[in-house]
């Protein structure tokens, strides 16, 4: 268990190193780690549960876990909110062993109390996206009124991808406004490919409840 902790922590701190431009260099060096890192077997169950303040414990729904939470003003009313991802912990069928993440957005009342303003079970993924990567998910990142969620994985082809979300004062909702994904070759790692997508041209309004990051080019009203 230790030894999946230390390599969950150790891919999370390569993530946030690589989370500006890729440079020659960052690459090199993602690709090094990441030649070792498939040699130590992690398991979702061993990602960290974390402890959570008391306002927010009644916020785990029953059969998951807390695994990430970020703070932040969320909506832009000056009040403090949150960005808490749930793991579904592994049921019996071992034909099924993914352990799926739902993505809760907690905003505060001018009153003090705390409400999920926005839901989504399918923007942050499951334990096994990130293929020989293992975990995908890098964690979620969130400032005044916008959060992103970042995503690192693959195999002989690595890959990273930020999706960021803003809040809609119209639509009182937090929409899919650019995803950034970047891919490179182990075996010629300098050859950057980066995409960039953002409405309308790549495509429409999609809300946060909406979003699958495997499939949103072309969906949404535009």
């Amino acid at each position: 268990m230790e030894g999946s902790v230390v390599k969950v922590g150790l891919r999370r701190l390569i993530v946030k190193w690589l989370d500006s431009k890729m440079t020659p260099a960052k690459i090199v060096f993602s690709c090094l780690v990441a030649a070792l890192l498939p040699s130590l077997p992690v398991e979702a169950s061993n990602r960290e549960t974390i402890v959570l303040a008391s306002e927010l414990q009644h916020f785990v729904e029953t059969g998951t876990r807390p695994i990430e939470v970020e703070r932040a003003d969320l909506n832009g009313d000056g009040l403090s909110d949150y960005l808490l991802v749930l793991e579904k912990l592994q049921g019996q069928d071992e034909d099924d062993p993914e352990r799926e993440r739902i993505l809760l957005i907690i905003v505060r009342k001018p009153g003090g109390a705390l409400e999920v303003a926005g839901r989504s079970d399918s923007a942050v993924r499951d334990d096994q996206c990130g293929g020989t990567f293992g975990d995908c998910f890098q964690g979620v990142s969130a400032k005044r009124r916008m959060f992103v969620i970042s995503e690192f994985g693959g195999s002989g082809w690595r890959w990273n991808r930020k999706s960021t979300f803003k809040f809609s004062s119209r639509d009182q909702t937090w929409q899919l406004v650019r995803v950034e994904e970047e891919s490179f070759g182990v075996s010629d790692p300098s050859n950057v490919k980066r995409n960039v997508y953002v409405p309308p041209r790549d495509f429409g309004k999609i809300d946060i409840s909406e979003y699958d990051p495997l499939g949103f080019l072309g969906e949404g009203a535009k």
